[in-house]
């Protein structure tokens, strides 16, 4: 599966989301949507980047991105003050861009 159905934006009580190992390539904006979500696993797809629209699942508090393409995440990451748990092994992200993303979430986990 490269990209989800938009009708995954009609699961509005969407709390635990296990998409890891598949071939995703993007998150359509419609995660948003997700206002419940606590657990999000995206590991081992083909994500280069995520939508700015992350930042809107307030309520989430593990988030798995490990084994992607990602070498940075959006600003908007900072907004989600819940999140304790933020899994980036395996993933091109250059050190200083490591550093941002620890300055943005200063209270959370996060594994390189």
């Amino acid at each position: 599966m490269t990209s989800l159905p938009e009708q995954i934006s009609e699961l509005k009580k969407l709390a635990y989301l296990n998409l890891g190992a598949n071939h995703l390539i993007d998150l359509p904006q419609q995660v948003s949507a997700w206002r419940d979500l606590t657990y999000l696993d995206l590991r081992s797809n083909k994500l280069t980047s995520l939508s700015k629209e992350i930042g809107d699942l307030k309520n989430l508090n593990y988030l798995d991105l490990s084994e992607n393409k990602l070498t940075g995440l959006p600003e908007q990451i900072a907004e989600l003050k819940k999140l304790k748990s933020l899994v980036l092994t395996n993933n091109p992200i250059p050190p200083q861009e490591q550093e941002k993303i620890k300055n943005l979430l200063p209270n959370c986990d996060i594994a390189f």
